[in-house]
């Protein structure tokens, strides 16, 4: 995968917690949260347009899956879909709140990655994020989705070009809403110092 646009310069970052800031596109597809790490920034581009924030449903979502911190910093609206992001103590969280079985079953995260970085998808079904030496600097922890009853529903990444692609695997069977997971955690520099 090669390199997604560069980072955005400070000053057209509009709001900044801890590590995370948000740039509150209005158009669809412009929304993003950067993640800013000692090793560097990753940039995810959330499908939708921004709309109301508001608290993720999380009906369904097991204890310990939901690792969000505070009030929720962006949520984007889509086709029988809502997200919404926080921030973690290591990044951040966007949870996919799927309404129905006539959803999209595809959702599509642009990232831009520091210069020479790179993203794959691994055997596990994370995906790790190398930066130009080869050291891993962000992962996406393997994915998950629940049903509103509990039930665990299949869902994968894969790499296509410059986006994060997440597909959940549901169908009339399950219990709506579904809720789903790309979370984005930096390696801490000790963990770095560590692999090199």
């Amino acid at each position: 995968m090669s390199p997604g646009p560069s980072a955005l310069p400070l000053h057209e970052i509009a709001k900044k917690y801890d590590g995370v800031d948000v740039m509150d596109g209005n158009a669809p597809g412009t929304a993003a949260v950067q993640t800013q790490s000692p090793s560097g920034a990753v940039r995810i581009t959330v499908p939708g347009k921004k709309s109301e924030t508001r608290p993720a449903q999380l009906k369904g979502v097991p204890i310990g899956h939901f690792i969000g911190e505070g009030a929720p910093l962006l949520t984007t609206a889509l086709s029988g879909a809502t997200t919404t992001t926080y921030s973690t103590p290591h990044g951040s969280q966007t949870l996919i709140t799927v309404e129905s079985d006539k959803a999209l079953r595809d959702y599509r995260f642009p990232l831009a990655l520091a210069a020479g970085s790179t993203a794959k998808v691994e055997a596990d079904g994370s995906v790790l994020i190398r930066d130009a030496a080869g050291r891993v600097t962000s992962t996406f922890v393997s994915p998950w989705a629940f049903d509103a009853d509990g039930k665990p529903v299949a869902t994968t990444f894969r790499i296509e070009d410059d986006t994060l692609v997440q597909h959940i695997d549901f169908n009339s069977s399950n219990a709506f809403p579904l809720t789903a997971d790309p979370s984005i955690q930096w390696v801490p520099w000790p963990v770095l110092a560590l692999r090199c």
